[in-house]
């Protein structure tokens, strides 16, 4: 940045010095850098002084008013144009600039040869000098960026997703979860019966010591066989201890005792484990995610880039828009999204316009984002700009409550994201009624949260299922049936965790996706089932939740689906949903089995 501050001084003084420079008592570098510095709209302000006050250091009083007179001749002119909206550019200041000298000096009586000659001189050092100011100012956005690029936000990011890293890393190195008791878990029951049961026992010694393998060998299987059978009868135990225990009876009854409690303790050990892994994940998606920020803010930009950002620039100015400040940001993908900081030097102006502006600049379509604001005024404001999708959908949905129930069990979203993605979901939770009502709302919620906050499909399910497993309440099982359009290039992804079959219909046949995977929260480490699929124009994507299988009839659920799809003749995705719902509806006499929820989705290119 101070370099960039130091080259910003420079071309003052280069004004000053063109102010300052005459030829046979003429001046016409001062009039050509200034039109040039008009055409590139770089400081265009704050040169006319500084050229002023190079020209009364050598120039006469009338000198210094006739040169100004044309400087200022030259401005009116192009702000004239540029209400008009038309481009100024830097072969049309200099022939404007040109034409100001020969008028001024026609005017004054001057020799029209030397006022011909100037004129031409004029002209081609406009051009010389935008020519050689775009270079220059370009090299200075490049300066700009690089102090920007190389701060160290981008690595004190890093540095903290890699600590999440190594911190999920300890966690998973801890012991596993255990699903039953080992050789060593049985040895120590055994060695707490002889110190809480056989202790006031008076055989305790000949037991504990003189005959210590064969006691703890035998209590070790008995515990075995307690674990696998439930329990354990007198006639089950074997050895010495069947001939010589005084109180068998009532040491059986013990080691049920320390048995339910050692299995009391092996169940929250292995929540504790799953809980461990549930945070782990946690922390390894989030070390992701900042590792996708830091790539995404980041980037470095090209040299391409960075002479856009100045073209973007021009463009604006010469529609009377004032930018204070041009950004891009470029994705993984290799789409842009542009930030500027502008105003209007007067009247309003529609951002879609001026999103035309940019379209024709980068040559691919701008269009305003969806939560910036649509007109521009003489307020300063901030807009981004990102690239158009080539595909918009629509959605419809229709739900079915199930009889003698006050609310649905299913519950849906559909979330348009940052980066061009459509995303819709089904989640159907365990039973009926508010319970799971309450389980499919909370996971449609925080899907809805992280999608909107940046994360990804993938991190967002893991994400959700985490917190299921680590909630301390009742488990919670609900099912997700998941579906993303990428509307740049129509590929539809679909994720699924214990959901019904989805379908795409095109044309007059329809395809079905299904699924064979656990629904959410059960496992803590969920694998859900993908695929992915193109879409084209006049597609649609019907996602069912399993009420609508059950009323169909599990068997030949998917053959009448398609009979149900196919049927209908609309093309509006609400009115699809309804016409489906209805139809299910009376082949199950109006009395639904369990709560029903349809959500179709309609692609069409834009």
């Amino acid at each position: 940045m101070k370099r960039y501050r130091l080259k910003i001084i420079f071309l003052h003084m280069i004004a000053f010095l063109a102010g300052y420079t005459s030829i046979f008592e003429c001046y016409p570098f001062s009039v050509a850098f200034f039109a040039a510095a008009y055409a590139s709209d770089r400081f265009r302000y704050t040169f006319f002084p500084m050229i002023v006050l190079g020209m009364t250091l050598t120039a006469t009083a009338g000198q210094v008013i006739q040169y100004a007179v044309i400087m200022l001749l030259v401005l009116l002119v192009a702000e004239i144009m540029e209400g008009k909206r038309r481009k100024t550019n830097k072969w049309l200041q200099g022939l404007c600039a040109g034409a100001a000298v020969f008028a001024v000096a026609w005017i004054m009586g001057e020799n029209l040869y030397i006022a011909g000659g100037e004129a031409l001189l004029v002209a081609s050092l406009t051009v010389l000098f935008a020519i050689l100011m775009e270079s220059f100012l370009i090299t200075t956005a490049v300066d700009r960026e690089t102090e920007i690029i190389h701060g160290p936000g981008k690595g004190k990011l890093q540095e903290s997703a890699e600590v999440f890293r190594r911190l999920a890393g300890c966690f998973q190195e801890l012991p596993y979860r255990q699903t039953s008791f080992s050789s060593d878990d049985r040895e120590r029951m055994s060695r707490q019966m002889s110190r809480q049961f056989c202790a006031n026992c008076s055989k305790c010694l000949e037991c504990w010591e003189k005959n210590y393998y064969d006691t703890v060998t035998t209590t070790s299987d008995l515990f075995a066989a307690m674990e696998e059978e439930g329990s354990v009868r007198p006639d089950q135990v074997k050895g010495r201890m069947a001939t010589q225990c005084i109180r068998l009876r009532a040491y059986l009854g013990e080691m049920g005792r320390v048995f339910e409690r050692a299995r009391t303790n092996l169940f929250w050990y292995n929540r504790l484990i799953e809980n461990r892994q549930a945070v782990a994940g946690q922390l390894t998606e989030m070390a992701n995610m900042m590792t996708m920020v830091a790539e995404d803010i980041y980037e470095e930009g090209s040299q391409e880039d960075l002479s856009l950002v100045d073209r973007i620039d021009r463009t604006l100015r010469q529609q009377r828009i004032l930018v204070r400040k041009t950004s891009l940001s470029k994705k993984k993908d290799g789409r842009r999204e542009i930030y500027i900081s502008m105003r209007t030097r007067g009247g309003c102006i529609a951002t879609k316009e001026i999103a035309r502006y940019l379209s024709a600049v980068t040559e691919v379509p701008m269009v305003p984002h969806k939560d910036s604001r649509r007109v521009l005024n003489h307020e300063t404001a901030t807009v981004t700009f990102v690239e158009d999708t080539s595909f918009r959908v629509l959605h419809g949905v229709a739900k079915a409550i199930k009889p003698g129930q006050q609310v649905s069990g299913d519950n849906f979203a559909f979330v348009q994201t940052d980066d061009g993605q459509a995303v819709a979901c089904i989640s159907d939770g365990m039973g009926t009624g508010v319970r799971a009502c309450r389980e499919s709302q909370t996971v449609v919620e925080l899907l809805e949260r992280f999608l909107e906050a940046g994360f990804g499909k993938d991190t967002a399910l893991k994400m959700i299922n985490s917190t299921l497993v680590l909630s301390d309440g009742e488990p919670s099982c609900s099912t997700i049936d998941l579906c993303a359009v990428d509307l740049y290039d129509g590929v539809c992804e679909f994720r699924k965790l214990g959901a019904a079959a989805a379908y795409i219909r095109r044309d007059h046949w329809v395809e079905f996706i299904q699924s064979t995977s656990l629904p959410v929260g059960v496992l803590h480490q969920a694998e859900c089932d993908t695929s992915a699929k193109k879409l084209f124009d006049g597609d649609f994507v019907i996602l069912a939740s399993d009420g609508v299988a059950e009323a169909l009839g599990e068997d030949q659920a998917d053959e009448r689906m398609e009979s149900l799809i196919l049927k209908q003749e609309s093309s509006n995705p609400k009115e699809i949903a309804n016409g489906i719902l209805s139809e299910v509806l009376a082949g199950c006499n109006y009395d639904p089995p369990d709560d029903m929820t349809i959500l179709v989705l309609g692609i069409w290119k834009k």
